[in-house]
């Protein structure tokens, strides 16, 4: 069910079965949904609309004239998802200090 108004989660859910009745899940849950995005998505989503398409996310950047310049940007191995996982985590930091009701399920996009 999920809810409208100034609540500290989304949904809430409630449970029932075996797992439920033997203690393996809680009768009621909640869930807290989120997006972790990268600092310069807005940019993306005006080049898209403007030009049809960019390189990435770390290769643009607004110049003094207020056009919005991409660039490649070289990856090597796992660096790319390393710097996305930083993104996500520092969204995961933020959201663990809000005070979720027990059982709380954050899902990030």
């Amino acid at each position: 069910m999920w809810k409208h108004g100034n609540q500290k989660y989304d949904a809430k859910l409630e449970q029932k079965g075996e797992y439920v009745s033997q203690g393996f899940y809680p009768e009621q849950s909640h869930i807290e949904v989120t997006c972790a995005m990268h600092q310069k998505e807005y940019l993306s989503r005006e080049l898209l609309e403007t030009n049809g398409g960019y390189f990435c996310l770390d290769g643009i950047r607004r110049l003094k004239t207020g056009e919005i310049e991409s660039k490649p940007v070289v990856y090597r191995n796992h660096e790319f998802i390393n710097s996305y996982s930083e993104i996500v985590l520092k969204k995961i930091n933020k959201k663990s200090n809000m005070g979720y009701p027990e059982s709380t399920t954050l899902v990030v996009q």
